[in-house]
């Protein structure tokens, strides 16, 4: 519980959608993925068993701390270490509502990634931040480095997506 939210007050100072990891260390931006990521860093530095849960849309750390689940949810400094079992039922009962009430899945939360998938997914973010900023090149390469990561049908949906702009 102190290492969440001294990495919060040290490090993760301002939240920014399709920031870099390098950002959290230059400007204290930081994103779900990005914080996550650093997270888990630091939990397989210390041996903490843990996984990685990925949504459409978000990411978030399940932790085994003594035969007690917690959840690390590392966009909120206030309030994301989780460790209340009533409180962790509610975060996941959420996440799942919100992937029900999406129009294209329908499902309970995903299984965990592993961390290979986890750097396929930040190359994904760049690529979708290189498209938003018009670099279609750049987009193309981080996506396709995103594949040797991570399969996914997200990812391959993104690359069609991306071939058809260009």
């Amino acid at each position: 519980e102190y290492v969440f939210f001294e990495v919060h007050r040290r490090y993760l100072q301002v939240f920014g959608p399709l920031t870099d990891f390098s950002q959290i260390f230059q400007e204290g931006k930081y994103n779900c993925l990005t914080a996550t990521t650093f997270y888990a860093i630091i939990l397989d530095y210390f041996n903490f068993q843990y996984d990685l849960i990925e949504l459409p849309n978000h990411i978030f750390l399940k932790v085994v701390l003594d035969q007690q689940s917690i959840l690390i949810e590392s966009t909120d400094p206030s309030r994301g270490f989780i460790k209340d079992s009533n409180e962790i039922k509610i975060h996941l009962k959420a996440y799942n509502s919100s992937i029900n009430n999406s129009l294209t899945i329908k499902s309970s939360i995903s299984e965990p990634i592993d961390f290979h998938q986890l750097i396929g997914l930040h190359y994904f973010n760049l690529a979708i931040k290189s498209f938003r900023f018009d670099n279609f090149k750049e987009s193309y390469i981080a996506i396709n480095k995103a594949l040797l990561f991570y399969k996914t049908p997200k990812l391959f949906s993104f690359l069609s997506v991306l071939l058809e702009k260009t």
